[in-house]
């Protein structure tokens, strides 16, 4: 706590702290992190119980993913005739028109009646 407390508290900003403060700092910075920890524990039990919940979740998303068929070839696969098949649906029946053409009998109904067609 010491060290962190000197180095934080550094008035003379030009020179980087020493290799042995550093060294200090490093070696209390568990008991430092504890203390703050339990510190948070104590003010907001809450947010510690939610944050602490979520990284564990995020642990267990990360580490517990399922690579099985990830990169498995052996997946069943369509048949070249299925492909064929499938390819000449979307092509013939799926490519027809959203709307029916417009015919000039439509547009002169619109232009006659003042509609968008002008």
């Amino acid at each position: 706590g010491e060290a962190c407390y000197k180095l934080y508290t550094k008035t003379d900003t030009t020179s980087l702290p020493s290799l042995s403060d550093v060294l200090q700092l490093l070696a209390s910075f568990p008991s430092v992190y504890k203390e703050w920890w339990w510190n948070l524990v104590m003010k907001d039990p809450l947010h510690v119980a939610v944050e602490t919940t979520l990284i564990i979740s995020i642990i267990y998303i990360i580490l517990s993913r399922s690579t099985e068929g990830y990169k498995d070839n052996t997946k069943e696969r369509l048949t070249k005739q299925e492909e064929e098949e499938l390819l000449w649906e979307w092509k013939v029946k799926l490519r027809d028109p959203l709307a029916p053409p417009a015919t000039t009998a439509n547009s002169n109904a619109d232009s006659s009646a003042g509609g968008f067609g002008n």
